[in-house]
């Protein structure tokens, strides 16, 4: 979904017509200037949903947003309704801008051939525009703060076009730079706890080898004793038993006495 061309379209050339009107120039003037003032507005409102105050003053602000003047903006930017309309936009700057909104006056009236002077009342006049479709788009969507955060973020790659300045300025250049080192810092933690973990693993070794070898060496031990009083070249050596009344004695064989007999 792009909101940048949905913006445009909304905006026919009867609504053109009254913002050349208002800023006191010629309709393809001011043509050009809402195609430039468009991604900027939008890429201020990206910004702001990078952040979860921001996302969240923004959602809040539609709800007093009235996205019925979509139906005819033509009155809505003309006669009495238009001072109206740059007011609560003017009042809605910060909020898409941040504090720091004067700073993309300058950019824009160059770019847009308006000058500084004009783009508070161009930018007045857009921003309900935008903040109207979004807020259409909430209702009929029925998205959450989620939602429309994401949403937002979305529109990033229909702004590729954005002059470097005024991404800047709006704050795409640094919403954008701030993703590589946010995942710069994450491989770098996790890099010092696999550094962490290795000490840990080879302190687990060397414990394993402080027990085993010795353990090994004593049944060495246990086997060659085994082998030196049971076994004697190769042969098992009878037990020996201690002489007693009930002992068993074998006498010598003699004629009709089997071998090992006992005699009394």
């Amino acid at each position: 979904m792009d909101i940048n061309e949905m913006v445009k379209s909304a905006i026919n050339s009867q609504a053109t017509g009254h913002i050349a009107t208002a800023l006191g120039t010629d309709a393809q003037t001011a043509s050009k200037a809402v195609s430039t003032a468009l991604p900027t507005i939008i890429g201020g409102l990206v910004k702001q949903a990078s952040s979860p105050s921001g996302a969240s003053n923004l959602y809040g602000a539609l709800d007093k947003v009235d996205s019925g003047m979509l139906n005819d903006l033509g009155s809505a930017l003309s006669g009495g309704k238009l001072q109206s309309v740059i007011e609560s936009g003017t009042k809605l700057l910060p909020t898409v801008f941040g504090s720091n909104y004067s700073a993309v006056f300058g950019s824009l009236g160059k770019l847009s051939g308006l000058g500084s002077g004009k783009i508070g009342p161009l930018l007045g006049m857009l921003v309900p525009i935008v903040m109207g479709v979004l807020a259409k788009i909430k209702n009929t969507s029925g998205l959450d703060l989620a939602g429309f955060s994401q949403l937002l973020i979305d529109q990033k790659k229909h702004l590729a076009g954005l002059d470097s300045g005024l991404a800047d300025q709006s704050g795409l250049g640094n919403l954008s730079g701030a993703v590589q080192p946010a995942m710069t810092s994450a491989g770098k933690s996790l890099s010092k706890v696999a550094e962490a973990s290795r000490p840990v693993a080879s302190a687990g070794r060397m414990s394993i080898s402080a027990w085993l070898i010795p353990l090994l060496a004593l049944a060495a031990a246990a086997l060659a004793l085994y082998l030196f009083v049971f076994t004697r070249d190769g042969e098992v050596v009878p037990a020996k038993y201690p002489a007693s009344d009930t002992a068993p004695t074998a006498g010598p064989s003699g004629p009709g006495k089997a071998p090992g007999q006992v005699f009394k």
